[in-house]
């Protein structure tokens, strides 16, 4: 008897939510639209540490909406959020900036997956993997220096420890200004953006 009560349960919140066709949209903030400076697509310099010079050609930010599985009370989040992708002519890299809201109403996710010609792909997030998003992103903003150089109101990308592709990378300097400003690697290699 418990079963047929559990199935006829299970009916019934299927059908609710299938009826109910509204949804909870989850905007990016203001801020969060900001993150990504690129309003149209723009080539950008990088120099390595043997001062030679590495073009990246950067899309300009993309918004759209995601939509989220229904709950079991039958709703559906619409979650908003920006993309644009660095793409390292010489290496074939392509590291995809993404800003996105999340299921929690104060919470909005931040990372950088990297993907190369083999087209394995890993993620890189604002201190690791413990931590890709906060309810505040303008308060995650620090200022930090790597390898001499010094950065303000930047975000510290760190490697997902279990992720081999990220094994190669050790940071990732990003500004609101200038977007992805500096890329460590392991073997102590670097690209730094240069700007006027």
């Amino acid at each position: 008897m418990k079963k047929i009560y559990l199935i006829l349960f299970s009916i019934l919140t299927f059908i609710s939510c299938e009826e109910d066709d509204s949804s909870i949209i989850r905007p990016l903030s203001d801020f969060e639209r900001t993150i990504i400076p690129f309003e149209e697509e723009e080539t950008v310099e990088f120099a390595n540490e043997l001062l030679e010079i590495i073009t990246a050609n950067v899309t300009a930010k993309d918004f759209g909406t995601s939509y989220a599985h229904r709950t079991r009370d039958g709703q559906v989040f619409e979650l908003e959020y920006v993309t644009n992708i660095f793409t390292f002519e010489s290496s074939e890299e392509e590291f995809m900036v993404q800003i996105s809201r999340a299921y929690s109403a104060d919470y909005t996710e931040f990372s950088i997956s990297l993907n190369t010609m083999d087209d394995t792909i890993g993620v890189i997030g604002i201190q690791g993997c413990e931590y890709i998003g906060s309810q505040d992103l303008e308060l995650e903003l620090m200022d930090t220096t790597v390898n001499g150089f010094g950065y303000t109101n930047v975000y510290k990308f760190e490697p997902c420890d279990h992720d081999e592709i990220n094994l190669v990378i050790v940071q990732i300097i990003y500004s609101i200004e200038n977007g992805i400003e500096f890329i460590e690697y392991e073997d102590g290699t670097y690209l730094r953006q240069i700007t006027e």
